[in-house]
Order: structure tokens, then sequence, then C-alpha cells
């Protein structure tokens, strides 16, 4: 709870970002507990640079990483709480250059990308 705590801090997200991108400094534990509490709704325009940061990234992580820690990266800090066209559209234009990279990254963008049409969809009907 205390990584969850001390990561929900607007003060202290470029602090967290960088630890989540490098897998160093704290505990894997920790790391995963500490992208478990990232994106708050309340902080969602102060977070909308973590956006293209985490497309910047995540094929890295990927790659560089164990699955467990690329899957937690992934589930945590996928953009999902900005189910907007735009960010729909970096996700395709991601999968498209770089789904081949990895198999299990290509299938969670392919996942992610589902989720945003489902949640764009789902709007746009209550809009």
């Amino acid at each position: 709870m205390a990584a969850i705590a001390e990561a929900s801090s607007i003060k202290n997200k470029e602090k967290f970002w960088k630890m989540f991108v490098s897998g160093e400094g704290k505990s894997v534990d920790f790391l995963r507990e500490a992208m478990n509490g990232f994106f708050w709704k309340n902080q969602k325009e102060e977070l909308r640079n973590y956006i293209d940061l985490f497309f910047g990234n995540v094929k890295n992580i990927f790659l560089n990483k164990d699955k467990h820690y690329a899957k937690a990266f992934f589930g945590h800090l996928f953009p999902l709480m900005y189910p907007e066209k735009d960010v729909l559209e970096e996700a395709k234009s991601f999968l498209k250059k770089h789904g081949d990279s990895n198999k299990l990254l290509k299938k969670d963008i392919q996942e992610g990308i589902d989720d945003l049409e489902r949640a764009i969809k789902i709007l746009e009907k209550f809009d």
C-alpha cells in the first residue's frame, strides 16, 4: 500500500516512471504495486504526457525485462483511461510498426486496441 500511496502523488510521477522503465531502484513487487497506483482519474489531464511515454518505452520493456514484469507494465500503464480516437490511432500505429518485435507485446497491444475500441463505442453511444 505504501507504494501505491507514494506513486499516486502527482509530484512523484516522473520519479516512478523512471523506476518503472528501468525496473530498478526498488523490488519488483514494490514496482508492480506502485504501477497499480500510478494512474488516477482525478489526475487524468496532468498524466496525459505518459501516453506517449508508454508507447515510447513499452517495446524495450518487453524486449529487455521478464514476461511477468512486462505484463505488469502493460496491464497497469496502458493508457486505457484515455478512450479517445487519437490514443487508439497511436496504439494501432505502434502495432503496425512494432507488432512483430515480440509475440506477447503484439497480443497485449491487440487486446488494448480492442478495449479502447469498445470503450470509445460505448462513450459514443451514450454521448
